[in-house]
């Protein structure tokens, strides 16, 4: 290779050099957290860049999009219920842009401002009328972390569909929608109020209602078992004193000379009228 090769193409290099410093940056930085999308001639190059240092061309463009979450905070909403009561409140929603997805969601949504107002906002109002129209004022005012996670799928599916529309597959993940704010008109909230009292007076005045029963069972649980005792002695002394008696006159029969015995130690010593000067054993005492 001969000297004057290497002369020709040290200052063509150092020509091309020059020119790129004068028409354009050639090193770029993609920060972390964000995608860059290379953009040429005005026309989106395929491919997102990932995070760190690299060289362009100095009629390209490098555009950073941020893939890292993002938060919109306090979105008004306005969505009636299906008993026609108005939700009237706000929302934070929190979403990323797919770092694989940044070069499709950049060249055909734009940035990430853009992305918000044309993509995320409008999806948000939609979805919370359909979610909205599916509870009753009532409902929807005790079931509200229920409610914001069906928002939530209800916007994923918004986004996603229309992705979709445009021959796109997924470019927005929706991480999380919150109602910060949920507010009804005052009459109904009032309504509301004066239920949740009324429904504290009843449970009161039911928890006594049944303290008063189960006292009463056990009132009537005493009675009961006092009665059973009582019934239980009655019936111990009658099978007593029948069992005496039976005793007694199996004894009697064994022995005659007892009963006589017991006659004479109960006699007062008073002689029948009737009988003639005869005392009341002689008939019983005899021949014993």
């Amino acid at each position: 290779m001969s000297t004057r090769f290497m002369i020709n193409a040290g200052i063509w290099a150092a020509f091309t050099l020059i020119l790129m410093m004068m028409f354009g940056q050639p090193f770029y930085m993609v920060d972390n957290g964000y995608a860059g999308v290379e953009t040429c001639w005005g026309k989106v190059q395929k491919g997102a860049i990932s995070a760190g240092p690299g060289v362009k061309l100095p009629w390209c463009e490098i555009t950073q999009v941020q893939v890292q979450t993002r938060t919109l905070k306090d979105v008004k909403i306005n969505a009636p219920t299906i008993d026609l009561q108005e939700l009237n409140g706000e929302a934070t929603v929190q979403y990323a842009i797919l770092s694989s997805a940044a070069d499709e969601a950049y060249g055909v949504l734009g940035a990430e401002a853009d992305i918000e107002e044309n993509i995320i906002l409008p999806g948000l109002h939609e979805s919370t009328k359909v979610v909205t129209a599916q509870y009753t004022g009532t409902k929807l005012f005790y079931a509200r972390d229920v409610a914001q996670l069906y928002m939530s799928k209800a916007l994923q599916e918004w986004v996603d569909n229309s992705a979709k529309a445009r021959k796109l597959n997924r470019l927005i993940v929706i991480q999380s929608v919150v109602l910060t704010k949920a507010n009804f008109t005052n009459t109904f909230e009032t309504a509301l109020q004066n239920k949740a009292i009324r429904d504290q007076v009843l449970q009161r005045a039911g928890a006594k209602r049944d303290t008063q029963l189960e006292d009463a069972k056990a009132k009537a649980a005493i009675v009961t078992r006092n009665a059973d005792a009582d019934a239980a002695n009655i019936r111990l002394n009658a099978e007593a004193e029948a069992q005496g008696m039976k005793n007694q006159a199996e004894q009697l029969l064994k022995n005659p000379q007892l009963l006589c015995y017991q006659a004479r130690s109960k006699w007062k010593g008073t002689l029948s009228e009737i009988g003639h000067g005869a005392t009341p054993f002689d008939e019983l005492c005899r021949g014993k």
